[in-house]
C-alpha cells in the first residue's frame, strides 16, 4: 500500500512539475510588444501594440500643432487598428489631451484612465474632454493600481499626486510602467521635480530598461536621483526644439541631457531628431529603431537657458563636435 501510495506521489509531482514548466516556458514565448513615440511635435503620444493584440494609447498629440493629432490617427489607421482598449491621459494639458476629441470619433474606446483633473485644470480643450470621456468606461485613477493586459504584459499606475494635488498640472502626470515578460518600460508624462521625489519617497519602482524622458526634456525633469533609480539603457524625448523657442519653453535643456549621457551605455532618440521611434521587446531583449539616425553632436544639444542662442551641444562633447 505504501509502494502504491509513493508511485502515486511521483505521478502527482511528475505532473505539477510538467504543467509548471510548460507555463513558464509558455510565458518565455509571450511574441513582440511593439512601441511607437510618435513624432508628434512639441506633445507626446505613444502606441503600444501588446503580444496578444491589445491597443494602448498613452496621451494623443496636441489638436494646436500641425501634423500632431492627424499622426496618431494616420498611424493607427495604417496599422489597421479600429480599437483602443486603454486611453491613458497623463495629465490635462493640451499638448498631451488635445487630439483626444478625433482619437474617440475614429476609433472604438476600451477604457479611458486620467488623473481625474485633481488640480481642477480648466481650458476649453479640458472642458471638451472631460464632456466626451463620460460616454465610455472611465477609470478616474485616485491610487496606485495594476492591470493584467494579458499574461505576458502588465501595466502599473502610478499616483503620485494621490496624497496632494499640485497646482502645476505637471506634476499630476500619471506615471505608466509597462512590462513585458523580462523587459520594463517607463513613461512619466510630464512629471517634475514635485512628482518624481514623491515617487522616491513613496520608494516605488522605478527600474525599467526605457525611459520615456519626464517632461519633453525640461530641465525641471530627470533629476539625476530619478535617473539613477530607473536606471534605463534606452532614452526618447517626445520635442521639438524649433517650437520650444515659438512657446518660450526652450527644450531640450543641456542639463537634462547631460546627466542622460552620464549614465553608462545609455542611447537617446529625440523625436525631432529620430522622427518615430520604434521599441520592440520580444520579452527578453530591445530591439529600436527610427524613422532617421541621429548622431551624439546632434541628439546631445540642447538650450542652457532661455535663450535662442544658448543651443549648442553638452559640456562633454565640445571637443568631438563641430561649433555649431
Amino acid at each position: 500500500m505504501r509502494k502504491l501510495v509513493f508511485v502515486g506521489a511521483i505521478v502527482i509531482c511528475f505532473f505539477i512539475l510538467f504543467y509548471a514548466n510548460s507555463s513558464t516556458d509558455e510565458k518565455k514565448e509571450c511574441g513582440n510588444l511593439q512601441i511607437v513615440v510618435l513624432n508628434v511635435g512639441q506633445a507626446d503620444a505613444i502606441v503600444i501594440f501588446t503580444s496578444k493584440n491589445k491597443t494602448i494609447l498613452i496621451d494623443s498629440g496636441s489638436k494646436l500643432r500641425a501634423n500632431s493629432s492627424e499622426q496618431v490617427i494616420n498611424f493607427l489607421k495604417s496599422n489597421n487598428i479600429k480599437r483602443i482598449d486603454y486611453v491613458i491621459a497623463t495629465h490635462n494639458h493640451e499638448d498631451h489631451i488635445g487630439g483626444m476629441k478625433d482619437v474617440f470619433f475614429e476609433f472604438g474606446i476600451g477604457t479611458i484612465i486620467d488623473n481625474g483633473n485633481c488640480a481642477n485644470y480648466s481650458t476649453k480643450t479640458q472642458q471638451n474632454y472631460d464632456s466626451m470621456k463620460k460616454i465610455y468606461n472611465y477609470l478616474k485613477l485616485e491610487d496606485n493600481l495594476k492591470i493584467d493586459i494579458d499574461e505576458c504584459t502588465q501595466i502599473y499606475l502610478f499616483a503620485p499626486y494621490s496624497s496632494d494635488c499640485s497646482l502645476d498640472e505637471n506634476q499630476n502626470s500619471i506615471v505608466v510602467k509597462l512590462i513585458h515578460n523580462e523587459n520594463s518600460f517607463l513613461f512619466t508624462g510630464d512629471c517634475g521635480a514635485v512628482c518624481e521625489n514623491k515617487l522616491l519617497d513613496f520608494q516605488t519602482d522605478l527600474q525599467s530598461d526605457f525611459l520615456k524622458v519626464g517632461h519633453h526634456g525640461s530641465s525641471d525633469a530627470s533629476s539625476k536621483e530619478f535617473l539613477g533609480k530607473v536606471n534605463a539603457k534606452f532614452y526618447a524625448i517626445s520635442v521639438d526644439f524649433e517650437k520650444s523657442i515659438e512657446l518660450g519653453y526652450y527644450f531640450p535643456r543641456k542639463k537634462t541631457l547631460e546627466s542622460i549621457y552620464e549614465i553608462e551605455n545609455s542611447s537617446l532618440y529625440r523625436t525631432d531628431i529620430n522622427g518615430n521611434i520604434k521599441i520592440i521587446s520580444d520579452g527578453k531583449n530591445i530591439f529600436i529603431t527610427s524613422d532617421a539616425l541621429g548622431n551624439d553632436c546632434d541628439i546631445f544639444s540642447g538650450y542652457s537657458d532661455a535663450k535662442k542662442e544658448s543651443y549648442s551641444v553638452i559640456g562633454p562633447l565640445k571637443n568631438q563636435c563641430p561649433v555649431n
